[in-house]
């Protein structure tokens, strides 16, 4: 199976995504990590190229999960989606799980 999860920021994506892949046992991409160089003194976006030649390969496999909402790239990932969950759920939800999120990464 290849499930194509997407959504607005704080829907679960992330949750829900790892919760399916650990259940059927399938690998778990996120764009975000394939859109970003993690680096202590602040985040890097890749470049386009970069962002495709990383992608390309994961969406050629046969099984996987996969979330994010770089919708502007990832196409490769959608074209080879067997399913696509959106998760859709009330504005106010999810700016509290926004918020939420903030504060827990806060060091104060």
């Amino acid at each position: 199976m290849r499930l194509f999860v997407t959504g607005p920021t704080g829907s679960g994506k992330t949750t829900f995504a790892a919760r399916v892949a650990k259940e059927a046992a399938l690998p778990l991409y996120s764009l975000d990590d394939l859109h970003w160089i993690r680096h202590p003194d602040g985040d890097r976006r890749r470049a386009p190229e970069e962002r495709l030649a990383l992608l390309w390969p994961l969406a050629q496999q046969s099984r996987w999960v996969m979330e994010g909402v770089q919708f502007k790239w990832a196409d490769p990932a959608l074209d080879n989606a067997e399913k696509i969950v959106v998760l859709d759920l009330p504005r106010w939800r999810n700016t509290v799980r926004i918020v939420r999120r903030f504060l827990s990464r806060r060091r104060f």
